[in-house]
């Protein structure tokens, strides 16, 4: 079995009781309240170049898919995941153990594509936990994935994916992990187009899109059940890349989803609020920022099962970068 690295697994726990979801809810309120004013600060002017391909009229405006999609493309995807209280039960031979975690968890990833060939780069990975050993004041432990600060080299043959170099066996043996999913990685990430996306209606803002079905591949990929409702609240650009702005509440279950650092997990998410930026020039989502009460499962070698719920506020910024940068 391929060995798979993470810096924290996060697992599925019984069902809250009503006092619990309520706490849980009053959590994702307080981190919300937190990151509220630094969402305010996005301002973000739209990249002339891709502004003028914008196909707005007084009927509306397209999500365009029409337009060839970049051969040569770098995607800088930078994830930061916050939690308070989140309740962890690992289970081993050992038996099992459980604890309360708080803290925020970053990870940056690098995806240079060129034709067939896709280098990846795991620039950032690490969780910085809030402790309080001695009840005297609180103190952050960083975790730093072995991983970080390592990149590997993939190539499309005919119809699969195989490594076409790695640094370490440590880099060798992550890679290899990443090959059956990572058509569906760059999916996610927004170095390849979506397979599902809108058709050729146009949007104005105040449009209410209920998605539920395969049409949640928009947004989260083909493994995911659920519906969501989203509500487009304004077009504006995040990092350059013109986007229509929507609002965002509803459930979902994701299964089998792989992380660029390797991290495979299942999730059932309950959003309480949101927002998702979507391209308007490609079946792409570029932004996501949501509140959301989480369950997550995953089994690790040895047949250890970590199972976490919590409260989770999390920001996901997929920058198109230039060859300069």
């Amino acid at each position: 079995m391929t060995r798979r690295i993470s810096i924290l697994a996060w697992m599925l726990l019984s069902a809250a009781s009503c006092d619990r979801a309520k706490d849980l809810a009053t959590k994702v309120k307080s981190l919300a309240e937190l990151t509220a004013a630094e969402s305010r600060k996005l301002t973000d002017t739209p990249d002339p170049d891709l502004q003028k391909l914008v196909d707005q009229n007084s009927s509306g405006t397209l999500f365009r898919k029409d337009l060839p999609f970049p051969h040569d493309l770098t995607v800088q995807v930078t994830t930061s995941s916050s939690s308070e209280g989140s309740r962890v039960l690992v289970r081993n031979e050992l038996g099992p153990q459980s604890s309360v975690r708080s803290g925020t968890e970053t990870l940056v990833d690098r995806f240079r594509i060129s034709g067939e060939f896709v280098r990846l780069s795991l620039e950032t990975a690490q969780f910085e936990e809030n402790v309080d050993p001695d009840d005297e004041g609180t103190v952050t432990k960083i975790t730093t994935n072995p991983l970080a600060g390592r990149s590997v080299d993939l190539r499309r043959d005919g119809d699969k994916w195989v490594v076409a170099a790695s640094k370490s066996v440590i880099a060798k043996e992550w890679a290899e992990g990443l090959l059956p999913d990572l058509d569906a990685m760059l999916k996610d990430n927004g170095a390849k187009p979506r397979g599902y996306w809108f058709g050729s209606r146009r949007f104005k803002v105040g449009d209410v899109v209920p998605l539920s079905g395969e049409s949640m591949a928009i947004l989260f990929g083909d493994k995911c059940s659920g519906s969501v409702t989203l509500k487009l609240e304004a077009f504006e650009s995040t990092e350059g890349h013109p986007c229509g702005m929507f609002s965002i509440h509803g459930d979902y279950k994701r299964r089998g989803y792989v992380r660029p650092d390797g991290e495979t997990f299942d999730q059932d998410v309950v959003i309480e609020g949101g927002k998702v930026w979507l391209s308007l020039l490609y079946p792409v989502v570029m932004r996501e920022e949501m509140q959301t009460i989480e369950t997550r499962i995953r089994e690790t070698t040895g047949g250890t099962t970590s199972r976490s719920q919590g409260a989770f506020n999390t920001t996901i910024v997929r920058k198109w970068l230039k060859s300069d940068d």
